[in-house]
């Protein structure tokens, strides 16, 4: 597992998207890490256990983000849930185009870098830029492009 899989979601960005979406269940926690009462530990394994939640948080590990990402959309569908994810902004990946670009009904595209927090201490910015991601439940309607919009969330 790499360093990078534990990195916790910075609380201030978790607040004001939980302000939005009102969060059941963290999809991809340690009991170190989590924002919510409820999550799915590495040991329980969100790619196998359900996501029966009405909205959801999931910022992924990194070392497994495409099995995440195509995880959270089947389980948007299975569910008839909300999935909210926190991702690179890796554009050019397959997961991108097999599953974002196709079934995501929101993409925002983080101002700036996040700084993420590893052991609750904040961490230097990423390296990478950042992208919101929201899958909702289509109900039998599978195409649909995103709104995609640049987010200066601070």
């Amino acid at each position: 597992m790499s360093k990078h899989d534990e990195w916790q979601t910075p609380p201030e960005l978790f607040l004001l998207l939980d302000d939005e979406f009102g969060f059941d269940m963290d999809a991809a926690a340690t009991k170190d890490n989590t924002m919510l009462p409820e999550f799915i530990s590495p040991e329980q394994d969100a790619l196998v256990t359900t996501w029966p939640m009405l909205n959801v948080w999931c910022n992924p590990p990194y070392t497994m983000i495409p099995a995440f990402v195509h995880r959270a959309w089947d389980q948007c569908q299975e569910q008839q849930n909300v999935v909210v994810m926190l991702l690179p902004a890796y554009t050019d990946t397959k997961y991108w185009w097999e599953v974002i670009i196709p079934h995501a009904d929101e993409v925002r595209f983080l101002k700036g870098r996040v700084s993420f927090r590893e052991n609750g201490l904040k961490k230097t910015s990423a390296r990478f830029p950042s992208v919101v991601v929201v899958f909702r439940y289509r109900g039998g309607e599978q195409q649909k492009s995103a709104h995609c919009w640049w987010w200066n969330w601070k």
